[in-house]
């Protein structure tokens, strides 16, 4: 399976488990901001222990854009600070021995 991750700076903030499901580091004060819409869609996954990552399955085409909206959210949740920030990057763990070791399970 290839596994691909997507960082800013060093932290990750998301990364799939296989074709139909995505992790997304969304932050607990961006968990509690869009808690009503999250909560009710079926697609979402929130784990058993307070996290910060949540699960999104996505099977159809809108599914995908839905994804992709929250992926987005995480992806400025994650940023420290907007000026020092630095444009997000993916690792293909099949390139990266670093990103292959952290997500062998």
């Amino acid at each position: 399976m290839d596994r691909t991750a997507f960082y800013i700076g060093q932290r990750e903030f998301a990364h799939f488990h296989h074709n139909g499901e995505i992790d997304v580091r969304l932050t607990r004060r961006y968990q509690q901001e869009y808690s009503g819409l999250l909560a009710k869609d079926k697609r979402i996954k929130f784990r058993e222990r307070p996290s910060q990552w949540i699960s999104i399955k996505f099977a159809t085409t809108s599914d995908v854009g839905y994804a992709f909206s929250i992926v987005s959210l995480a992806l400025r949740a994650n940023r420290p600070y907007p000026e020092t920030a630095k444009e997000p990057r993916f690792v293909n763990s099949r390139k990266n021995s670093r990103a292959r070791s952290r997500f062998r399970g």
